[in-house]
């Protein structure tokens, strides 16, 4: 892996079995709650509500998801950040 060339991007529906790699690489959840997370993704992609951002190299290899907060328009908060650990 090339550590020195990354993209960044807003997420497409296109990602959505690619954001799998980082959601269940990166050590941050069970298989139960990473098999939930996973199967809210077609409602999180559709919704403008919620946005993600995956980190290309070679494929996604990273995410990072985040809400509007309910209080304001503006405001949003950052629920997960993650990269695949065998990337």
């Amino acid at each position: 892996m090339n550590n020195d060339i990354w993209a960044t991007r807003p997420e497409t529906a296109a990602d959505e079995a690619a954001l799998s790699t980082p959601i269940l690489g990166c050590g941050l959840f069970s298989e139960e709650e990473a098999g939930g997370f996973l199967s809210m993704l077609p409602d999180q992609l559709t919704d403008d509500g919620h946005l993600w951002w995956v980190a290309e190299q070679d494929g996604v290899r990273g995410a990072a998801y985040a809400t509007r907060d309910g209080m304001s328009e503006e405001v949003w908060n950052l629920w997960f950040i993650g990269f695949d650990a065998s990337a």
